[in-house]
């Protein structure tokens, strides 16, 4: 085979498989079901239903037992008041972002749009105060920082019938150079992040 064949085979192959790895990293979401086909842009009209949360529950005792590399991939005990706070939080994030492009209404109808959004996992950047009760892993908050995160699962529906389950996964670097104040800090940047693609999403399909 002459070098200059082998050069053009070796290049066609590098064009397919960034093809390829960008298909990939395309995808919006960690995961798209698609239960029934709908065209979600077609809709006028947008109902964002209170965000729900339901954390993991993991074992505070084997949590504690947990060096921090490991703590911070599990759910941390997280106060029902800091979870009712950070849900309303993101329904804000969602109905902010929203507003700008849909008319948004206060309850479902047939010529609706239903958003539902559920919290299933919240890692804090720093310990939370039910963390720094039960002692969780040693941690003092004036010097423990974490690789915060949320978790999301989302429904689209209308009239009863569900379009769309959706879920993604949101972890911050600790590597970007950001200061962390706050317990909640990386949730709401994740938050920010999460409502502009789900509207990206609803535009778009």
């Amino acid at each position: 085979m002459h070098a200059n064949t082998f050069r053009s085979l070796l290049f066609t192959a590098a064009l397919m498989l960034t093809s390829s790895l960008a298909s990939v990293s395309a995808e919006p979401f960690e995961s798209i079901e698609i239960t029934s086909e709908q065209v979600l842009s077609s809709y006028q009209k947008i109902h964002i239903a209170p965000v729900e949360v339901t954390l993991v529950d993991d074992e505070p005792k084997l949590l504690a037992e947990r060096r921090r590399s490991s703590y911070v991939r599990s759910q941390p005990p997280v106060d029902e008041r800091d979870q009712a706070r950070k849900a309303e939080d993101l329904h804000k994030q969602l109905t902010h972002r929203f507003a700008s492009q849909f008319t948004l209404v206060s309850s479902p109808a047939e010529d609706v749009l239903t958003i539902s959004t559920k919290i299933t996992r919240m890692l804090p950047s720093r310990p939370t105060s039910g963390q720094r009760r039960r002692g969780v892993g040693a941690l003092g908050f004036g010097s423990s920082v974490s690789a915060g995160g949320v978790d999301y699962a989302v429904t689209m529906s209308a009239s009863g019938v569900q379009f769309y389950s959706i879920t993604e996964s949101y972890r911050s670097n600790l590597n970007d150079g950001l200061p962390r104040t706050g317990v909640w800090q990386d949730a709401d940047r994740s938050f920010d992040r999460f409502s502009r693609q789900l509207l990206h999403f609803v535009r778009s399909n």
